[in-house]
C-alpha cells in the first residue's frame, strides 16, 4: 500500500499507511508507533465448553490479502493455554512473525534484579561463548540491553538474560539472536523467572 492507503495488521485490523506520529509521510512500517484506523476489528466471542476457556474470533479481508485469526484460552489449574489459529483467507499469500506478549510480572514487582528468562534457543559455531544478537532501534528508540542485563550462553549453547538492574517505566529493550552466520535451533519455548520464586514456562507444542 502507498502512504494514505489503507493496509491489514493481523489482529488489529486495517490501518492507513503513513499515518502514525513517527511516520512522516514515509510508507516504512513503524511498529511502535500508532496509526489510524481505516477500518476497526470486529472481534466475535464464540460459545465456550465450560467457565476455564474463552474463544475470539476476528476476520479482515482487504484487496487480495485477508486474514481469520482465532485465539483461545483455557486455564487448567496453574497452566494457562493459548491456542491461535490463522487462516489465510485472501488470493495472495502471507508469512508474518510470531510474538508473544504476555506482559507477565511477578506480583507486580517491577523488571529488575532476580528476573531471568531463559531462552530455548541454542546458537552454535560461535568461537566465543558469548551469544550473538543484534539490537534493532539500539540509539533510536531502544535502549542497549546490556546496559541492564548479562545475555550469557550455558555449555548447551543455550541463552540466559539476567537482569542487573531495575528497568525503568518508558525503557524499551529489544534483540534478535537469529543470525545467518550461526547455526541456531530452537523449540520456540522460554521460561521467566520473577524474584519472588513465580515462574511462567511458554511452550508451542507444535515444533516441541
Amino acid at each position: 500500500a502507498a502512504v494514505g492507503e489503507p493496509f491489514l495488521k493481523i489482529g488489529v485490523g486495517a490501518l492507513i499507511k503513513g499515518s502514525c506520529p513517527e511516520c512522516a509521510g514515509s510508507e516504512e512500517y513503524r511498529f511502535n508507533s500508532p496509526y489510524r484506523f481505516y477500518r476497526k476489528p470486529k472481534w466475535e466471542v464464540l460459545p465456550s465448553p465450560g467457565p476455564n476457556e474463552i474463544t475470539f474470533v476476528s476476520e479482515e479481508v482487504l484487496g487480495d490479502y485477508g486474514y481469520r485469526i482465532q485465539k483461545t484460552a483455557r486455564l487448567d489449574g496453574n497452566v494457562l493455554t493459548v491456542r491461535s489459529l490463522l487462516t489465510n483467507l485472501g488470493k495472495k499469500q502471507f508469512t508474518t512473525p510470531w510474538y508473544s506478549h504476555h506482559f507477565f510480572t511477578g506480583d507486580d514487582e517491577p523488571v529488575g534484579p532476580g528476573y531471568v528468562l531463559d531462552l530455548g534457543l541454542s546458537e552454535f559455531g560461535l568461537k566465543s561463548q558469548t551469544p550473538l544478537f543484534k539490537q534493532p532501534g539500539l540509539g533510536t528508540w531502544a535502549a542497549d540491553i546490556t546496559d541492564y542485563s548479562n545475555v550469557t550462553m550455558a555449555r548447551d549453547a543455550s541463552i540466559s538474560i539476567a537482569v542487573k538492574k531495575t528497568i525503568p517505566e518508558g525503557v524499551k529493550l529489544k534483540a534478535e539472536f537469529l543470525d545467518e552466520n550461526t547455526v541456531t535451533l530452537t523449540d520456540g519455548s522460554f521460561t521467566l523467572h520473577a524474584p519472588n520464586g513465580i515462574s511462567v514456562i511458554e511452550k508451542i507444542p507444535e515444533i516441541q
